[in-house]
């Protein structure tokens, strides 16, 4: 009865998403452009298949070849309203919880990079592409979660595709997708993620002229922000991300031993109860490391404390996309168009 139940509901969602693509399709929703190249990050399913570590790549590789370059986030998960600024591209002018994680990661890890790259929060994408070309004068405009934000006009669409995608392509509330797997056919751009191969993505869902292409998250150096870190195994990890198990997975990847887990709900704000019975656990089962991600570690600083004092270190493993297959295309793709756009 229950997924009968579930079905209908998955079958009126499709029908409310088709009617409102269709909408799009004919004109009959309003579709704002502005003067710039404007670049979509998107998805089609719920929870994370690596558009964060694309959309850093594709700031950092378009601001090097000299393109102003502006990236437009909703931000998950932050206490502010309307739009803010959460990065002028020389610094950072909110707070982790005003801009939600992932953007306050985003922009750091650009401007660490040394590179000019605004950060614009809004859940109004068209107000914040506006505010990209009128405050600073971008080029191009990259939107971190937009292939389902129709109302700004995009010139290039890139959709990531993972295994849950491909093997369980079924709407919410049945399964996790936000679209059904033919919105590819909007797609310009197709990345089939960390193990999807290119002949796995069907031709009847992508345009001749569609590029296809496969890439792979891969971690960085793992680097202490409270205490040292020399390598040792086993470890705690320590999460509040959409797929916990795909940071362990790298981790483990990487040679360490995960003895612990403390996994926490996406976007998790942490409070002092939560580091507190980490650390306990931790120091319970003989862990002086613990290792968290990126996203987490923005709102953990203000815990360093804790950690120090339970003479617990806390690393974080950074991690970062390589396109696999496809790299030059990938971006001879961007650069061209970039390029020509008037």
């Amino acid at each position: 009865m229950l997924h009968t139940h579930s079905r209908i509901l998955s079958g009126i969602y499709g029908a409310v998403v088709d009617r409102r693509n269709r909408a799009y399709d004919i004109g009959k929703k309003e579709i704002v452009r502005v003067p710039a190249f404007v670049i979509s990050v998107g998805n089609l399913s719920t929870g994370g298949t690596g558009k964060s570590p694309l959309v850093q790549m594709l700031g950092q590789m378009l601001a090097e070849q000299g393109f102003a370059t502006s990236i437009l986030s909703r931000g998950y998960g932050r206490t502010s309203k309307g739009e803010i600024i959460a990065s002028n591209g020389l610094q950072i002018l909110v707070s982790v919880a005003e801009a939600g994680d992932e953007v306050l990661m985003n922009a750091e890890i650009l401007l660490n990079a040394g590179l000019n790259v605004p950060f614009i929060v809004n859940a109004d994408k068209a107000a914040a592409a506006r505010t990209a070309v009128e405050r600073f004068g971008a080029q191009v405009v990259i939107v971190d979660d937009g292939f389902q934000h129709r109302r700004l006009h995009r010139d290039c669409d890139i959709v990531l595709v993972d295994r849950q995608t491909i093997d369980n392509p079924r709407l919410l509330p049945v399964g996790h997708l936000r679209e059904p797997l033919d919105s590819l056919c909007r797609a310009n751009i197709i990345v089939c993620m960390n193990g999807v191969s290119i002949k796995e993505v069907p031709e009847t869902v992508r345009l001749p002229d569609t590029l296809v292409v496969a890439a792979q998250t891969e971690a960085a150096s793992i680097y202490a922000v409270a205490g040292e870190y020399d390598g040792e195994t086993p470890i705690g990890a320590l999460s509040g991300i959409a797929k916990p198990e795909r940071f362990y997975r790298i981790l483990k990847n990487n040679g360490l031993t995960v003895q612990e887990t403390f996994a926490f709900a996406d976007h998790h704000r942490y409070k002092h109860r939560d580091i507190k019975r980490v650390l306990q656990t931790a120091q319970h089962q003989g862990l002086r490391y613990i290792i968290t991600t990126e996203k987490d570690a923005v709102k953990l600083r203000k815990f360093h404390a804790l950690f120090t004092q339970a003479g617990v270190t806390l690393a974080v493993l950074p991690v970062r996309i390589a396109i696999t297959h496809g790299n030059e295309e990938f971006k001879h793709y961007l650069f061209s168009r970039c390029q020509g756009h008037p």
